[in-house]
């Protein structure tokens, strides 16, 4: 029976492996979810324009 097993552990194995490149690869960019968020609040008015130039070049200098 064990036999028969061998090719999905081997697929499992591989399928790991390929995910956890994936997350080290090409992690999510967090200063563009910074920058969509802060653009968010801007347009619902929760903040003035100066702050969000000021913010927005704060985040664009840490970048």
């Amino acid at each position: 029976m064990g036999f028969f097993l061998w090719p999905l552990m081997m697929f499992l194995w591989i399928f790991f492996i390929i995910l956890i490149l994936w997350l080290i690869l090409y992690p999510k960019d967090k200063d563009e979810d910074l920058l969509k968020i802060l653009k968010e609040k801007y347009v619902k008015g929760e903040i003035s324009k100066k702050e969000y130039e000021e913010k927005k070049k704060e985040l664009e200098k840490n970048n």
